[in-house]
């Protein structure tokens, strides 16, 4: 199915999504990706079986629309095993926030991509994943993806992330706090001038007394006690409010930053560099995988190194703890692929 340059993808998808799955393709031809689509790309009169597993050994990864309903489809499942047995990778896009049951055991490895906002950023991350996968697989030539004209018909409005929204809460309360602190200081400052002019006006001599200090009556004028200046209130220090981690936006990495709840993701996605070593890590990993199973390996030992890994650098709350780990994994990788993985 995949000649020359082109960069296929299968839609395994429930029947029920065939709208979305229609959807997904029309945003991923603008960026020269096509897309196969069952039962409508069969041929007449072609074994529908048969036009499946060609399709899946011909394309260049599995695009797995993930619900609710696909998670219990048989065909789905089997799609999944010949994907699996032809050494193509699956790129999982959850279309609902559900976890899988039945197909949990073909998606352990996998990076999920969320697609439940109906982003286009998501649909730009499938393309580069699937232009990503297409130079694994030997095919070097791919072209760049087309100049693209804006438009918004094919997508709903694109509503604010859930990082970004938890943001913007937080940004709305610091501004009320700073400008309630800023109105107790201009408060304090005027309250205090008000307070010590009196005080400096009392101490002048009075314009009843002579010039050097002498009553009307002629005796000396006894000169008053000036009272002490009483000393300004110190204003209540203003409560110290943290925000909350900010998920930053614009560092690709081999996960959803918006998706972050460990401090080892917040650091990658807040690190250029941490970023940059952790795509090297999946493209290398991904490379070694497909070396294994072009083998005829199962790559299992392998996807259980990764995981050890990850629970490894879960670990870590500094960048320089996670720095060293992927630095690492990197090098291991590497010396797999030079070895044959």
């Amino acid at each position: 199915m995949e000649t020359g340059s082109e960069i296929t993808l299968f839609v395994s998808h429930h029947s029920s999504k065939l709208d979305v799955a229609e959807l997904v393709e029309k945003a991923l031809a603008k960026r020269g990706v096509k897309c196969w689509i069952a039962p409508r790309d069969v041929d007449p009169g072609e074994p529908f079986d048969k036009a499946v597993r060609d399709a899946i050994e011909g394309c260049t990864a599995v695009l797995l629309l993930f619900c609710a309903q696909s998670d219990k489809s048989r065909h789905v499942k089997r799609e999944l095993i010949l994907a699996d047995s032809s050494g193509h990778p699956i790129i999982p896009l959850r279309l609902e926030a559900v976890d899988p049951r039945d197909l949990a055991y073909h998606l352990a490895d996998t990076q999920w991509i969320d697609w439940i906002e109906r982003r286009e950023a998501v649909i730009d991350r499938v393309a580069t994943q699937a232009r990503q996968y297409a130079v694994l697989s030997g095919n070097g030539d791919v072209p760049p993806p087309p100049a693209r004209v804006p438009e918004r018909a094919a997508f709903a409005p694109e509503p604010a992330s859930r990082g970004g929204s938890g943001m913007n809460i937080w940004l709305i309360v610091l501004t009320v706090l700073a400008l309630i602190v800023a109105a107790v200081a201009v408060t304090w400052l005027v309250a205090t001038r008000g307070g010590q002019e009196p005080l400096l006006a009392s101490s002048e001599p009075t314009a009843e007394a002579g010039s050097e200090g002498i009553a009307a009556d002629g005796g000396e004028a006894d000169e008053p006690d000036a009272p002490e200046p009483a000393p300004p209130e110190e204003p209540a220090p203003a409560p110290v409010v943290e925000p909350p981690p900010v998920r930053p936006s614009g560092l690709e990495t081999s996960f959803n930053c918006g998706d972050s709840t460990r401090t080892a993701e917040f650091l990658i996605c807040g690190s250029p560099t941490l970023a940059a070593q952790d795509r090297e890590m999946a493209l290398l990993y991904g490379r070694a995988q497909a070396a294994i199973r072009r083998a005829g390996g199962s790559g299992q030992q392998l996807r259980q190194d990764q995981r050890a890994w990850i629970g490894q650098i879960q670990t870590c709350n500094t960048e320089a703890c996670i720095s060293q780990l992927q630095q690492e994994r990197i090098r291991y990788l590497r010396q797999r692929l030079t070895e044959g993985a």
